[in-house]
């Protein structure tokens, strides 16, 4: 996953460790996606929770199973 890259094109910038949150519940699925969610919007209410949710949802998706 290219966190950097995600985090320039949602946040503008270079802020990505939401997207390796994203990533590493893709690789190793100790929580799921959902409640990490809720747990951002929680801490993080408003327009910067739900940039950070899209940050999430997209790295989840770019990254790839392993298996």
């Amino acid at each position: 996953v290219n966190a950097v890259r995600i985090a320039l094109d949602v946040l503008g910038r270079p802020i990505y460790n939401t997207a390796m949150l994203g990533a590493l519940v893709k690789a190793i699925p100790l929580v799921t996606l959902e409640s990490l969610n809720k747990v951002i919007m929680e801490q993080f209410p408003g327009a910067v929770g739900e940039k950070n949710v899209a940050i999430i949802k997209r790295a989840f998706e770019e990254a790839e199973d392993v298996e």
